[in-house]
């Protein structure tokens, strides 16, 4: 999906792991994708994928530091570093 023009696309329903999205013009899409560090995140108005864990916005609010430590040896870290962006980042797609 390279350069692909996905403006004002509704996403909400879309598998795109695997996806490069690399160049594709999203504005206006109701999809954030970030490449953080060593891991894309995928941000839709009810879902947020880091890697390859997938969960609902407010399940990625309320994780604890166990819950976070359990999914890698590296993702407390880069969850505390980056929950802040994240997270008004899904909450932008939900007004």
């Amino acid at each position: 999906m390279s350069g692909a023009n996905l403006s004002d696309a509704k996403l909400s329903s879309a598998d795109l792991s695997g996806a490069d999205l690399s160049g594709a013009d999203l504005r206006d899409a109701d999809l954030i994708y970030m490449n953080l560090d060593s891991w894309a995140v995928y941000i839709q108005p009810d879902e947020i994928r880091i890697g390859c864990e997938q969960h609902a916005g407010s399940e990625w609010r309320d994780f604890c530091d166990d819950a976070i430590n359990e999914m890698d040896s590296h993702a407390l870290g880069f969850w505390r570093r980056y929950k802040p962006t994240i997270m008004a980042a899904c909450e932008s797609l939900s007004r």
